[in-house]
């Protein structure tokens, strides 16, 4: 069996006894490693702002994190549907946009143009609120497309900057450079010289 060293073992001082009458040198203890330097406590107020990031980042996750899957069965105007789950009817308005009002110009084509798009078709919502109506306020998806995204790229919508804060950045620059190009290309409403923007409009209205 290999005899462990004089030193560095665990039974160091025995052996260091062992080994000395063995060599007929004077016996002489190890002396005690250094304790280890403590740990500097971390400030207080670094641990309030991790955790705060924490927080933070687990609501804005949350945000986002409700679907909503079902069948579209009716279509109010451009950015306004229902959709039936499980017997259940929900109220859902496209989040980021802002359609014509009925009443206005390219109000009925903007109708007519989600209509034809989803009317009838199951459909999946992303949605982060309800809004004073109590109405599910949320992304449509169909197919793999942003329903709410090509309604402005038919010009059948604005991107409703008001609220651009609730969308995701990435949905956000979609959304503005979508409506930068319909209106460049005279798309829908963007044929007008100058469309009056229905958040606008609902204020010359009772």
């Amino acid at each position: 069996m290999r005899m462990p060293r004089c030193f560095g073992h665990p039974g160091a001082r025995l052996w260091t006894m062992i080994c000395s009458t063995r060599h007929n040198r004077p016996m002489t203890t190890s002396m005690p490693a250094s304790p280890t330097p403590t740990m500097r406590s971390t400030p207080p107020r670094y641990i309030n702002a991790f955790l705060t990031m924490l927080t933070g980042a687990f609501l804005a996750f949350n945000a986002h994190a409700d679907t909503l899957t079902g069948k579209v069965i009716h279509i109010a105007d451009g950015d306004t549907l229902t959709v039936m789950v499980n017997n259940t009817q929900h109220k859902i308005r496209l989040l980021g946009i802002d359609a014509p009002e009925k009443n206005q110009a390219y109000g009925k084509q903007s109708r007519v143009a989600l209509n034809r798009a989803i009317n009838g078709k199951q459909v999946t919502i992303d949605w982060n609120k309800r809004d004073d109506y109590g109405r599910i306020v949320g992304k449509v998806i169909y197919n793999g497309q942003d329903i709410n995204l090509q309604q402005i790229q038919k010009g059948m919508a604005w991107h409703y900057k008001h609220f651009e804060r609730e969308q995701e950045p990435e949905d956000r620059a979609k959304y503005a450079q979508a409506e930068y190009q319909a209106k460049r290309d005279k798309q829908g409403l963007w044929q007008d010289a100058k469309p009056i923007p229905p958040w606008q409009y609902r204020r010359t209205k009772p």
